[in-house]
């Protein structure tokens, strides 16, 4: 995002830490802000909301194209109105596709094994969190700027799910 934003890091006191360090923080007004890449709706953001007064930046076309261009793995999203507790209107940013990642040594059966359980499952997986209910299996195939392992590849394709 720095970079994105031509901000030189050398300009600004950085702290780095975890999502509960970065919330702490913000709420001990130790910071006045963090950058985190989180499916909506994300709690430690619920918590901030409801504790501290805070508001979303946009993010907006030109500076999403020159993260795009940084990274292919960003996408074009918003946070619909009224996700957090006063958060009122939408807020266009960018995002990332939940992934799985495994090592190139997985064989390809168990990738496969893998993807096809969680397709078949996906129904149960998307009644785990709030942010998982926009997925889809289609959604998991369809990964910018990565290459799907051949087993994982497989199980879409018998679901009908690939990217074309």
């Amino acid at each position: 995002m720095l970079a994105a934003s031509d901000i030189d890091p050398a300009g600004i006191d950085l702290v780095r830490g975890g999502l509960s360090f970065q919330t702490d923080q913000i709420k001990d007004r130790h910071a006045v802000g963090m950058i985190s890449v989180a499916n909506y709706p994300a709690s430690f953001f619920t918590e901030l909301a409801n504790s501290s007064d805070i508001t979303f930046l946009t993010i907006d076309d030109a500076l999403a194209e020159k993260l795009q261009s940084l990274n292919p793995g960003y996408v074009r999203t918003e946070i619909p109105a009224g996700t957090y507790p006063g958060q009122d209107a939408a807020v266009p940013t960018v995002g990332t596709s939940m992934m799985m990642i495994a090592s190139e040594d997985m064989s390809d059966d168990e990738a496969y094994w893998l993807t096809r359980t969680l397709i078949q499952k996906f129904k149960r997986l998307q009644g785990a969190h709030a942010s998982l209910a926009r997925l889809e299996p289609a959604d998991m195939a369809r990964m910018p700027g990565i290459t799907i392992h051949p087993g994982a590849l497989r199980a879409y394709e018998e679901a009908g799910v690939a990217a074309k």
